[in-house]
């Protein structure tokens, strides 16, 4: 008989302990949903984040309570709550390109290569090979423009044809707006130099806003 008293009583003990806990738990649960999470006004919910353990509580900020010293402060939207959806900017590119050689002019309409964009403001790269075809040295210098006026040159002093340094890659990025339908446009001078282009290319990107102030 007492060896039977000794199994039941260890058998409550083994229960007694969870059921405690399951108490305390529900106890919690209750306190919280009686508080005011999240808060009434904004919708915000308010928590502590235990630094060293990890551990996370919920807090009512609008009852005065506050995190501990221990603690670093989060704050986030009630699930479904967010802000306003901000328009779309504009973000669209345009290319255009030529690969066959050409000769360069000066820098006059029609243009070696032109690009149309619509209106707004762009970050374009532009880029052209230039190869020296004439015996002596020449003087390159390429252009790219918006239709806004702003525009960036690239320069080369090329070495006569078939020695090193006849041949260079130059790149320009200006950056500008069109008020309206427009053309971007790529053009070389050599000034009467004997001045092949090729391989151009020009990329307008639309951005939303554009600063473009001196250095």
């Amino acid at each position: 008989m007492n060896e039977r008293h000794q199994a039941v009583g260890r058998l409550l003990r083994r229960w007694t302990g969870p059921l405690v806990l399951g108490a305390a738990g529900l106890l919690a649960v209750a306190a919280v949903a009686g508080a005011a999470i999240p808060d009434s006004d904004d919708g915000e919910i308010h928590a502590c984040y235990q630094k060293n353990q990890g551990q996370l509580r919920v807090i009512d900020a609008q009852e005065g309570q506050a995190c501990r010293p221990s603690e670093a402060s989060l704050v986030w939207n009630q699930e479904g709550v967010q802000g306003e959806t901000g328009p779309r900017g504009p973000s669209d590119a345009f290319s255009r390109w030529h690969d066959t050689e050409v000769a360069a002019t000066t820098l006059a309409a029609p243009r070696l290569l032109e690009l149309a964009v619509p209106d707004g403001n762009f970050a374009t790269t532009a880029t052209a090979i230039v190869r020296n075809a004439g015996a002596a040295p020449a003087l390159i210098t390429c252009q790219t423009m918006h239709p806004s006026g702003d525009f960036d040159l690239a320069q080369a002093t090329l070495a006569p044809a078939g020695q090193a340094g006849d041949r260079q890659t130059l790149a320009m990025n200006p950056v500008g707006f069109s008020d309206g339908p427009g053309t971007v446009w790529l053009d070389c001078t050599d000034g009467g130099g004997d001045v092949m282009v090729s391989w151009m290319k020009i990329t307008s990107t639309q951005v939303e806003n554009l600063t473009n102030t001196p250095g």
